[in-house]
């Protein structure tokens, strides 16, 4: 989706279902201020959708890029905001995924470092950052931002680019697809409303934790019966989540689960509780609502 701005300025921040529509964007609006035929010398771009492995950005260490980005000195950040445009009226950065930065940077250093280079950029400097999920940015950062909505949703499915996969920045599995998901969400979510055992299937399958020493058979079983090939049980953990958050979403469901497992995912990425237990007595409680 190409994108234009009146008139592009300061900090703006991208906010759309696809990753790939949030690039074509940044680099819509880029592409109004870095006219000049030598422009890409006043371009800088970091993204942090990285295909490689030894790039990918986790908890224990950040994205390679955006350490060297932010951390090596000189910086790449300080001088793009100390040095003015050689051949365009403005020099512009690019940051594609700034919520993989976010969710990674836990002491939330580097966003609380980027305030002030944000708040008081210059108008010969503007920066252009795009993210999937708004949450996990600091709200100082936010409203130092212009934000643009970019939730195209009929365009993304005539393309048949929208996925739960991309929505919410997973690798994509073309073994695991918006159907194939939601139909997994479906059954899962049957479980949940079933017996003690089930509940607790429900728990191993969405926890990725084995409980009762067979899961792992009971998973496989379970996928095969409504027809799922159980190879891909080995990438389900963070896709069943988003995609029965998105079932329990789109099916009205009245329920409290939904909140309850937001905290139950929060739980999980921040303390070492037993997450299949912990989750077992979610679904054991909010089947007595």
């Amino acid at each position: 989706m190409n994108l234009t701005l009146k008139k592009p300025k300061g900090f703006i921040l991208i906010n759309g279902i696809s990753a790939k529509e949030n690039r074509k964007a940044s680099i819509s609006i880029a592409n109004q201020l870095v006219t000049n035929k030598h422009g890409n010398q006043d371009l800088k771009i970091v993204d942090l959708y990285a295909g490689d492995e030894d790039a990918k950005i986790n908890k224990k260490n950040y994205h390679p890029r955006f350490s060297r980005f932010w951390n090596e000195k000189p910086t790449i950040a300080l001088n793009f905001f100390k040095t003015l445009p050689r051949f365009n009226k403005v020099k512009v950065m690019i940051i594609h995924g700034f919520d993989l930065l976010a969710n990674a940077d836990t002491s939330n250093t580097i966003q609380n470092n980027l305030l002030k280079p944000l708040e008081e950029i210059k108008d010969s400097h503007v920066v252009i950052a795009n993210c999937i999920k708004t949450n996990v940015i600091l709200p100082t950062i936010i409203s130092r931002a212009t934000l643009v909505k970019n939730n195209d949703l009929a365009a993304l499915k005539s393309e048949g680019d929208y996925s739960i996969c991309e929505k919410n920045g997973l690798e994509i599995d073309e073994r695991l697809n918006d159907e194939s998901l939601m139909q997994i969400a479906q059954q899962w979510r049957k479980l949940t409303n079933g017996t003690i055992q089930q509940k607790i299937l429900a728990s191993s399958i969405l926890s990725g934790i084995n409980l009762i020493g067979k899961d792992d058979e009971f998973r496989h079983k379970w996928l095969e019966g409504i027809g799922i090939d159980s190879e891909v049980l080995k990438s389900l953990d963070e896709k069943i989540f988003y995609a029965v958050i998105e079932f329990l979403i789109k099916t009205n469901d009245n329920s409290n689960l939904i909140l309850e497992l937001s905290k139950w995912k929060q739980l999980k990425s921040s303390s070492n509780i037993n997450s299949a237990l912990n989750l077992t007595a979610i679904l054991t409680a909010s089947s007595k609502n």
